[in-house]
């Protein structure tokens, strides 16, 4: 007899665009680990920013926390280097301008092309433009994520881009 056990792929909402990804023993966080956010937009409770902060339940096992971009509704550099102290085994990444607002070895500065695997967690690196208002030297990263085999593309899709825009980019960067 012959048993298969295939992971179930989990997805949990955190707080404004935050999701935590959980299959097998592995877990990533994108755009999760921020603090006081924007006004109006949801936010983790103390509580909760607590358990982030000191890798307590449930953001044990986490492998990879992703920011696509350094606004602070999506990435917050003390919340995640504070994980970071408590979780050694987690790596932290984003585009250039999150990576370096992070200090240790578990940082990676993430450019359009680059692919990365830590534990089950492949890692591949677009980008986009962040959508208007906002400052076009805003880089934002767009993440296709395999976690045990299951793929999770995590977008954050610019108002107004069009999908001819995004082809011009892959090609202007070279992929």
């Amino acid at each position: 007899m012959i048993l298969l056990l295939a992971a179930v792929l989990e997805i949990q909402h955190l707080a404004n665009a935050g999701i935590l990804l959980r299959c097998g023993d592995d877990a990533a966080i994108v755009d999760g680990a921020f603090n006081e956010g924007v006004s109006s937009y949801a936010v983790l409770s103390a509580q909760q920013r607590h358990a982030l902060e000191s890798a307590a339940p449930p953001f044990t096992n986490i492998r990879l926390l992703l920011a696509t971009h350094q606004h602070k509704d999506h990435f917050d550099a003390p919340t995640l280097q504070r994980h970071l102290q408590s979780n050694p085994r987690a790596i932290a990444g984003g585009p250039p301008q999150v990576a370096l607002q992070l200090h240790g070895p578990n940082v990676w500065s993430l450019q359009p092309g680059d692919t990365r695997q830590t534990a089950g967690i492949n890692v591949r690196v677009f980008r986009v433009p962040h959508n208007e208002p906002h400052d076009k030297t805003i880089e934002n990263n767009v993440y296709l994520l395999t976690l045990h085999g299951k793929f999770v593309l995590i977008w954050r899709m610019p108002l107004g881009l069009n999908f001819e825009s995004c082809a011009d980019n892959r090609r202007r960067d070279g992929y």
